[in-house]
């Protein structure tokens, strides 16, 4: 497939009126869902929450096991990206392979029928691949809302044209934008865009987020740091807020995204940069409870006007006297989909057994021993931010994945979750523990 011509983003839609976005009177359902909690998140209410997507850490093991202790609190869930490559592999054709590969393991309804849907992300920069993606996931895929990724960071992706590389071109952010656009014609899902605020540095920050508002996202999720930069630093809530100036002439609301890690931290944000809603990834790992916190705390009136309640002014009904035990039926619903997703993928492997890779050591890895890891790189996040559990953390991390059963390993984590976990975590900087904190340049041409 070649690349379909376009106009620049910077005079294509500047007659257009906001009325294509989330502002407009004629609504789908999705629509009216999404306007809805934004409209509710300033008249006295809390601003809507969005779960990260986190590949590697916030997948389907992660969204169940966060549903069973905040699935009431938070307003949108996103699964991690689908990958649409560059081109289509040799012989195949273009509708059936990315059926396929759109709605391979996704299903907006994994967490119930009473629950949240799972919203889709795609990842790619082949404009016509991307729009059919875009389709099968709002046609067939029922998803409430298709995102445009341009803000993963890792080089196995930016190499390849993909993520944050997107960013380092306005006109094909634009041009990608404007294809799950279209690709959502006619259904109910909503197309938005999650970025960061550049590649290397911030420089073509505004022509990206205008780019973004023009190709047709109706919701604008920004991450504060740039591609170069990873996870390190801290995020600049300041290009948030100007991302809000922007987007407000084109109708588009913008989520805030980086190093929110609790109600404090929520409420500056909010207040900071005034936009109209909260992504959190890392810091729902440290702390599982942190959405039924910001929104039993946080409330924003129609001047704009932020609150942080304090947590003796909770209401009777979302007071919690059981935290260590919320945080292990969180610990045990992780485990138990882990165990699931066992259980499926080697009903999936046509002998029966899932292939498992040997370490560098050459110690070979079993099911159990891929399990104890998971749990590791959960307890990371999770010890991070108190500091009797941190000090603990050798005791978990320390010991090989082949040296321990997982169970053993569950059985010793919710002993020391119950006897040391304290209430809300202190922040913690993301780099602290992220095995990766910063990106260089290694862009390839493919």
């Amino acid at each position: 497939l070649g690349t379909k011509k376009m106009l620049s983003p910077f005079c294509a839609f500047l007659s257009s009126s906001p009325s294509s976005s989330l502002g407009d009177t004629t609504t789908t359902k999705n629509e009216n869902y999404y306007r809805k909690r934004f409209q509710l998140g300033r008249s006295e209410n809390c601003p809507p929450l969005f779960v990260a997507p986190m590949e590697g850490l916030g997948d389907k093991r992660f969204r169940k096991a966060i549903s069973t202790v905040g699935g009431n609190f938070y307003d949108d869930i996103c699964k991690e990206f689908t990958r649409v490559p560059g081109n289509l592999p040799n012989g195949a054709k273009a509708e059936k392979f990315i059926k396929k590969l759109s709605l391979h393991d996704y299903d907006a309804f994994e967490l119930g029928s009473e629950g949240v849907k799972v919203s889709a992300q795609l990842m790619g920069s082949n404009a016509e691949l991307l729009e059919l993606a875009a389709k099968e996931l709002a046609s067939e895929g029922e998803a409430p809302r298709v995102d445009l990724n341009c803000g993963c960071p890792a080089n196995v992706v930016t190499g390849k044209g993909a993520g944050s590389s997107l960013l380092l071109d306005p006109n094909l952010v634009y041009e990608c934008m404007r294809s799950v656009k279209n690709g959502c014609e006619g259904y109910p899902a909503v197309p938005s865009l999650k970025m960061r605020v550049g590649f290397d540095d911030a420089s073509l920050f505004r022509e990206n987020v205008q780019a973004a508002c023009e190709g047709g996202a109706e919701i604008l999720t920004v991450h504060g740091r740039t591609r170069k930069q990873g996870y390190r630093g801290e995020a600049d809530w300041e290009k948030i807020a100007e991302a809000k100036s922007i987007c407000e002439k084109f109708g588009v609301m913008v989520v805030g995204n980086g190093d929110v890690t609790s109600c404090e931290r929520a409420a500056r944000i909010l207040r900071e940069t005034n936009c109209d809603g909260v992504m959190i990834g890392r810091g729902a790992v440290q702390d599982p409870l942190l959405f039924r916190r910001i929104k039993s705390r946080v409330r924003r009136d129609a001047s704009g006007t932020v609150t942080l309640f304090s947590e003796e002014e909770v209401s009777e009904e979302h007071k919690m006297e059981d935290e260590a035990e919320r945080v292990i039926v969180f610990l045990r619903a992780f485990y138990n989909e882990m165990i699931e997703n066992d259980v499926r993928e080697s009903e999936k492997s046509s002998r029966g057994k899932i292939r498992l890779r040997t370490s560098k050591k050459g110690i070979k890895k079993t099911t159990d021993s891929r399990r104890v890891g998971k749990l590791k790189s959960i307890v990371k996040y999770l010890f991070a931010g108190n500091p009797y559990l941190a000090e603990k953390m050798n005791e978990i991390v320390g010991v090989a994945d082949h040296e321990t059963e997982s169970t053993e390993m569950l059985r010793k984590v919710e002993g020391l979750v119950m006897q040391y976990w304290k209430g809300e975590p202190g922040h913690v900087a993301v780099d602290n523990f992220s095995s990766r904190t910063g990106y260089v340049n290694e862009l390839t041409t493919v």
